[in-house]
């Protein structure tokens, strides 16, 4: 493989692999939806023009409390 096809991942990338992994395509479906809705909410977007500073941070901030509420959900309840 030559350096010009090589890629990092990043975060973006990494989450959504562990959405992925918890939840399947339809719940990387559901996160970058409620993300973009959460986050536009917060940025008043209309996703034309420049992104406003600080969306893609908000908007993966979104994404990882989201993975983390439905692990949450997942997980044994011990008692």
């Amino acid at each position: 493989m030559s350096s010009a096809g090589a890629y990092e991942p990043d975060r973006q990338d990494e989450l959504m692999g562990d959405a992925e992994a918890v939840g399947g395509r339809a719940f990387v479906h559901e996160v970058t939806y409620l993300a973009t809705e959460l986050t536009t909410r917060d940025f008043s977007w209309s996703g034309h023009g420049p992104e406003p500073a600080g969306y893609r941070q908000a908007w993966l901030d979104h994404v990882q409390q989201i993975i983390a509420d439905r692990r949450a959900q997942l997980r044994p309840r011990q008692g």
